[in-house]
């Protein structure tokens, strides 16, 4: 890193051995990595990588690799959500030179600016290179010519900074001799991303262009009493434009450089392992070994994070389904898993993760299609349905007066209770005067109403046109169920309606057990043909369950009970409201009862009246006594029959049409695409990396720890 025109891509040429473009414009326009890596042969290939990638992730400047060929061929760098294009490869390093201009060529085509974030790779093994990755950057600029945008000046110091950055590099912080260090910006730049300058390590360029008596501070500088850094600084004589344009060859170039330092004044008098390429090749893998040293720990935190992602994104993926012997064992886990998920949901047993959905309320929602707890979701469901069938009573119409008589007897409020008591007298605007209390006192009020008596005249009708063989002391039967089947008829809104919503549980439950339990992207086909069963079983199921629950009710309309109860409804229906309308009569002070105010009680309930009036009255008492007792009965035989013959039966069939599939069939329906096939293998391959340079990082750690006890 350094200025524009200070030497950085000849000094990573001098490096290398491979030349990079270098002129006096500026070059370099994007990120160049050169990745070296040794082995028998040449190999080299070069591609443009598109930036987009964490600053955690990149690992730029220099970084060891591994020292095979194959591993040459693998970017150690890149990111699997980058994306690399251009692609080549190289029959000699001759070529690179060519491919760098066109690369960048390529790259500045479609961008906006004439400095770009994305980078070249070019990755080159052979006998005569190191395990070395090198970053060529571009120079940092002041200022911009007419034609050219200001806006690059900041987008290339942004492009440093990112990478200086990176703990795992070693800077190299090109410094012109020729060229005041109070100018050179990269020092400070250097400083603040290392502060103890554990990786940086100035490199004096040029020095052949300082005026001969104006070497002095060069030298102070190059001793380290300028400015302090803790690897120092080292100094080069590379390739001058001249020297290009001349074709000089880096090998040339070498021995120039070791003829300069040993022949020229002030020059030859510099300690030897301060100056040329020679001795600074031995520096930097010293620093780089260091750097590599205290960055292993992490590395290694960091592989085995990549391996924990990578096991679990296998485990997902699963084994490759290319037998029948696997394609069977892995339906028959499918299934096992299906079947363990519905019984839970259906008895009730919620022990599973897949039922605690850490974004679904706490509370239960019925219609939360993320709610999987159906059995709970169901007695909701059924709380509904009772509630529905209970509320189903018998009306009793009330006779209606408009107006009281002089000695009638009617109910007044009186000390807190209803009285029955005789009107003395109509005062008007609904004020009556009563006889009441225990002296016999005349009360004047208008807190009154008529006792009540049923109004039986539509049911005497009916009783009337239905009339059979039966005595008036016998209620009708043909019209005791006709009344019965009316009421019945009003529970099969609710019972069908329970139906239709287990119906709808059981569906999103269950599919999202499937959702659950199979990936669509690679299990697609499998999780469509088991939706298709789970269709066709649900329908038949619910076909089926209607026909019975409809014959239910069909049944319920035929009045029929062993139940004592009903009896005891009939007593207590026609003794109870009597009892308690004697219990109000007033009592006088001799404890006597008026006489006249039990018959009207009396008459009130039917007692004394007609024929008529009587039938029609035990007729009602009767069927109000007998809807208690069938709808009692019915909010449990409802909800039985469906569990019965719906859950019961939809469970059933799904598990057997499951276990029927054949081996042809499962062959094609876990048929596994080819993307997540070869997105297993991959994820296999990166495993296999990564276990590899694991091992490999944890030997050379285990090294370093036995070199530092010795």
């Amino acid at each position: 890193m350094g200025d524009t025109s200070s030497g950085k891509s000849s000094l990573l040429s001098a490096i290398s051995g491979i030349d990079f473009p270098s002129n006096s414009e500026l070059t370099t326009r994007c990120p160049t990595r050169l990745v070296l890596s040794h082995a028998p042969e040449f190999f080299g290939q070069v591609r443009i990588v598109r930036h987009a990638m964490s600053t955690k992730e990149s690992s730029l400047a220099t970084t060891q690799n591994d020292d095979s060929k194959s591993s040459a061929r693998k970017d150690p760098i890149s990111i699997a959500s980058n994306t690399a294009e251009g692609h080549k490869y190289l029959k000699s390093p001759n070529e690179i030179v060519h491919e760098i201009k066109h690369l960048t060529n390529k790259i500045l085509e479609n961008s906006a600016s004439s400095i770009s974030d994305d980078f070249i790779s070019i990755e080159v093994s052979g006998p005569t290179y190191p395990n070395l990755t090198l970053i060529d950057l571009p120079g940092i600029i002041r200022t911009v010519d007419d034609a050219e945008d200001e806006s690059m000046i900041q987008r290339v110091r942004d492009l440093v900074l990112r990478y200086v950055k990176q703990k795992r590099t070693v800077i190299l912080a090109v410094v012109p001799a020729n060229v005041d260090m109070h100018n050179v910006e990269i020092l400070q730049l250097a400083e603040d991303a290392d502060p103890g300058g554990e990786r940086t390590i100035a490199i004096i360029t040029k020095p052949d262009l300082v005026d001969p008596g104006a070497e002095k501070p060069v030298i102070e500088l190059l001793l380290n009493k300028k400015k302090n850094l803790h690897h120092g600084y080292h100094c080069v004589k590379l390739r001058g434009q001249r020297d290009l344009n001349a074709g000089v060859t880096i090998a040339k170039s070498l021995d120039m450089e070791s003829e300069f330092f040993a022949s020229r004044d002030v020059w030859k008098d510099v300690q030897r392992d301060l100056v040329g390429i020679d001795t600074l090749t031995p520096k930097l893998v010293e620093i780089l070994q260091d750097v590599i040293e205290k960055s292993l720990p992490s590395v290694i935190g960091e592989i085995d994070q990549k391996l924990s992602v990578c096991a679990a994104e296998l485990e997902r993926l699963g084994d490759a389904l290319d037998s029948d012997e696997k394609r069977r064992m892995f339906h028959t886990g499918i299934v096992e898993n299906l079947n363990r998920l519905i019984t839970g949901s259906l008895n009730g047993f919620y022990n599973d993760n897949f039922f605690h959905d850490e974004n679904s309320p706490s509370n239960l929602v019925v219609d939360n299609s993320n709610n999987n707890k159906a059995r709970a979701i169901m007695r909701k469901h059924e709380d509904t349905f009772r509630d529905a069938i209970l509320n189903t009573n018998v009306s009793e119409a009330v006779r209606k007066k408009s107006s009281v008589e002089i000695g009638e007897y009617v109910e007044v409020k009186y000390q807190g209770g209803w009285r029955i008591v005789d009107v003395k007298d109509e005062i008007g605007d609904g004020i009556i005067s009563v006889s009441a209390g225990n002296n016999g006192q005349t009360l004047h009020t208008d807190d009154w109403r008529f006792i009540n008596s049923m109004d039986l005249s539509q049911l005497k009708r009916q009783i009337a046109i239905n009339r059979g063989d039966e005595l008036a002391v016998f209620p009708s039967y043909n019209l005791f169920k006709s009344l019965v089947r009316s009421f019945v008829n009003t529970w099969k809104e609710p019972v069908l309606n329970l139906l239709f919503l287990y119906d709808d549980v059981l569906s999103k439950v269950f599919t999202n057990i499937l959702d659950a339990s199979l990936d669509s992207q690679q299990h697609g086909k499998m999780k469509r043909r088991i939706k298709q069963i789970f269709t066709s079983v649900f329908q038949d199921a619910k076909e089926t369950t209607k026909t019975i629950i409809l014959n239910a009710l069909e049944n319920e309309c035929r009045p029929y009970t062993l139940n004592t109860a009903l009896y005891q409804e009939l007593v207590k229906l026609r003794n109870e409201p009597l009892m308690t309308a004697l219990e109000n009569l007033p009592i006088e002070k001799n404890k006597l009862v008026s006489i006249d105010a039990v018959k009207a009680v009396m008459l009130s309930f039917g007692i004394g009246a007609s024929n008529e009036d009587r039938e029609a009255m035990e007729l009602q008492l009767a069927v109000k006594a007998y809807i208690k007792v069938a709808k009692t009965r019915f909010v449990d035989t409802a909800p039985m029959l469906l569990e019965q013959h719906y859950v019961q039966n939809v469970v059933k069939n799904i598990k057997s049409n499951l276990l029927m599939m054949s081996d042809t069939l499962l062959e094609s329906i876990l048929q596994e695409p080819a993307a997540v096939v070869k997105h297993r293998k991959n994820e296999q391959k990166k495993y296999k990396s990564l276990s590899k340079a694991k091992e490999e990082i944890s030997n050379i750690n285990v090294m370093f720890r036995l070199k530092q006890q010795k």
